[in-house]
Parts: structure tokens; C-alpha cells; sequence
């Protein structure tokens, strides 16, 4: 899988994202062959485990990260996109920080 092939784009040709807020269509980068879920991020418990669970099952492992403070998901070095589907209240603040953060 370094190389690519099989139907999957090598990792330097992969998005690797977060989902921070589990809310409207998070997980509809899961069908993009180009990008790679590494981390959920909810103040939801109950979201935040069924949203890693949905992650690791799709990728059929259990490499992605859940947190609950949206900091952490920002601290990450490895993350290229953040997909904000939070409450609209906090939409701009979370895509600033994101892109603050590169």
C-alpha cells in the first residue's frame, strides 16, 4: 500500500482528515478512494465512539483517533483537512483555528 495500486491512491496522494463535530454528512469522504479518516473529534461520547467505529470499520482496522477537545485534533501534525460539521455558531472559529494551525 506505500506504492499505491489495488484501486488505492499511494498515501502522498491522499488527503489524511479529521471530522471535527459529528453532525450533517461527516462521513461522506469515507467513499473517496483519495482521502484517509484519521481522527473523529465530538463533545458527544456517544457520537465520537460511534463515529470511530464507523472509521475503523470502513478501513477495516482501528488506527483512527476519537477526541473531544478540538485542540487535539488541531495538534495532530499528520492531518491535511478538517471537515467542520459542528454547530454554525462555531463554523468560522474551528475553520480559522484549522487553518491557522496549516
Amino acid at each position: 500500500s506505500a506504492l499505491g495500486g489495488a484501486g488505492r491512491p499511494a498515501p502522498s496522494d491522499r488527503v489524511v482528515v479529521a471530522a471535527v463535530g459529528l453532525g450533517f454528512a461527516w462521513d461522506m469522504f469515507l467513499r473517496r478512494a483519495d482521502t484517509q479518516f484519521v481522527a473523529v473529534c465530538d463533545v458527544q461520547q456517544a457520537r465520537r465512539e460511534a463515529g470511530k467505529r464507523i472509521v475503523d470499520d470502513h478501513y477495516r482496522n482501528r488506527d483512527c483517533r476519537s477526541y473531544n477537545a478540538f485542540q487535539d485534533v488541531l495538534a495532530r501534525p499528520d492531518v491535511d483537512a478538517v471537515y467542520v460539521a459542528t454547530p454554525p455558531d462555531t463554523h468560522c472559529a474551528y475553520t480559522l483555528a484549522a487553518a491557522r494551525a496549516g
